[in-house]
């Protein structure tokens, strides 16, 4: 016995429907030019002014696909329906970078000055205590001059020097000219470096300015903490190559020889043909055992003191190189801590920070304590 099988189709699949509807956004106004394309072929139309549209597809199991920039795509199925109304959702996309530009931001693309923007990134890149240090070799048009001291900030020049007068830009901080900050609170430091930049400011921006941004929660966040540890040491690599007591002497010597001086003598090193190097520098040329080192004469009162001029024994020193004696391995230390979140409604970030910075050079230094709060 043999068995057939066969497959009906509902007749209402294979017949053309025409579909008609209007779209709409959110708030209920109409979006004219809207693509509305059945899926899988060249078949559409596109929206008039009121949002309304007009379609024949090939069946109810047609789907329609509706799409326009900046908004999110919508596909919906035929079926039974005639009337098709839809609301499209704006999609929240990146389009482009954007620059902070004075009282308000613009899509670089956009720019016609000349404007530089440096990232948390690629501060965060340099160790330095100070966020302007950190801009050193990232910034074209712009240097940098180091102060070289803990917790001392930089010097900065747009475009090189251009008054004899005072040359620095003006700071505005997250809208404040003059604002305080904290290396480890800088989301962005946008630089203006043209004339336009007198339009927003007015005079004080005649030397460009300096636009820092600080960090800040984003809408529909959750919420986050960031904990950062920056440890290092700093130290001075290069150092004079100096003479030490009896090169010194010596060069003394060759100066006067080359000078075709005869018979020179020095207070300290006597007047043979080589220098000669005494133990003591004071008393004058003085060696070992001599009656005036005994340091029971050792004075260093004034004589309105005592009634005695001051008496100071004195040995002459191999050669110290006192730079190296007063320099050090610096250590530097940060720990940050930075919270953020958002709401539909509110955004909101704390950050707090420490950071202690030893001097190459001993008994100098810089402590800071910092805390911030954006909302």
């Amino acid at each position: 016995m043999q068995a057939f099988a066969a497959s009906v189709s509902d007749p209402g699949d294979m017949q053309q429907k025409r579909i008609t509807g209007r779209v709409t956004d959110v708030a209920g106004e109409a979006l004219p030019g809207v693509n509305i394309l059945e899926k899988g072929t060249i078949n559409g139309a596109i929206s008039d002014v009121d949002g309304r549209y007009a379609l024949t597809v090939a069946s109810s199991s047609s789907v329609l696909n509706f799409s326009f920039i900046g908004y999110m795509t919508r596909e919906v199925t035929v079926g039974s329906q005639t009337t098709i109304d839809v609301v499209m959702n704006q999609a929240e996309t990146k389009l482009d970078e954007i620059v902070v530009v004075g009282y308000s931001t613009m899509a670089r693309k956009s720019l016609t000055g000349s404007v530089a923007q440096v990232g948390a990134a690629e501060l965060s890149e340099s160790a330095a205590s100070n966020p302007i240090t950190r801009l050193q070799g990232k910034v074209s048009g712009v240097t940098i001059l180091n102060q070289h001291t803990p917790g001392e900030g930089s010097t900065i020049r747009i475009r090189g020097m251009t008054t004899i007068n005072d040359a620095n830009p003006l700071y505005v901080v997250d809208g404040v000219p003059g604002g305080n900050y904290a290396p480890n609170d800088v989301e962005t430091i946008t630089i203006l470096k043209d004339a336009a930049a007198q339009s927003i400011y007015g005079a004080r921006a005649a030397n460009g300015v300096v636009l820092i941004t600080t960090k800040g929660g984003k809408k529909g966040q959750k919420v986050s903490m960031n904990l950062n540890v920056r440890q290092g040491f700093s130290r001075n690599s290069t150092h004079y190559n100096l003479l030490n007591t009896r090169e010194w002497a010596e060069m003394l010597w060759l100066e006067a020889k080359n000078k075709n001086i005869t018979g020179f003598s020095h207070v300290q090193f006597g007047n043979g043909p080589t220098p000669v190097l005494p133990d003591y520098i004071f008393p004058t040329k003085t060696m070992n055992g001599g009656a005036g080192t005994d340091m029971s004469l050792y004075d260093n009162q004034l004589a309105v003191d005592d009634g005695d001029d001051t008496y100071l024994i004195t040995k002459l020193s191999p050669g110290t190189d006192w730079m190296k004696e007063i320099e050090r391995n610096a250590a530097y230390k940060e720990y940050t801590l930075d919270i953020a979140g958002g709401s539909q409604n509110t955004t909101y970030a704390f950050m707090l920070g420490y950071t202690d910075e030893e001097g190459v050079f001993k008994y100098t230094g810089f402590d800071r304590y910092n805390a911030r709060m954006n909302v």
